[in-house]
């Protein structure tokens, strides 16, 4: 009975993993945004999105990053991703009230169905520095 007892957790166990999302592990990617003028981009969000994870870092004040997906700087699983940048600098603040939100790259990187950036991350993880045309 006791044999029985322990297939039956085994399988309960297999099956959460599996409704859980236990898949490819993450690895990691790390890399730098900047635009095609030199500009460094210091803040922001990058995101590579495919039909199974969405994996997003912060963008630094160095234009670095790095991507979690499941945990904290993890990383993202092997996979073809499309790379979507959200970076706007805040307009307004108290010395310009009125100033607009200004953006900082072409409104074609910030939606997964207009980036033209494809990636694929390999087994290992790698790094992926970026070169945005800044905003119309």
């Amino acid at each position: 009975m006791i044999c029985k007892a322990g297939f039956v957790w085994a399988v309960l166990a297999a099956s959460l993993c599996v409704v859980a999302g236990c898949g490819p592990a993450a690895n990691p990617v790390t890399g730098t945004v900047r635009r095609t003028d030199g500009e460094v981009i210091r803040q922001g969000t990058v995101q590579f999105i495919s039909d199974q994870v969405t994996a997003s870092g912060a963008i630094r004040d160095d234009g670095s990053y790095r991507l979690s997906s499941a945990a904290e700087a993890d990383g993202a699983p092997p996979g073809t991703y499309t790379v979507v940048f959200l970076s706007t600098e805040v307009g307004g603040g108290y010395d310009a009230p009125d100033e607009p939100e200004q953006q900082m790259i072409h409104s074609k990187y910030t939606n997964a169905t207009t980036s033209p950036i494809e990636v694929e991350v390999p087994s290992g993880g790698g790094v992926f520095d970026f070169e945005l045309d800044p905003p119309e």
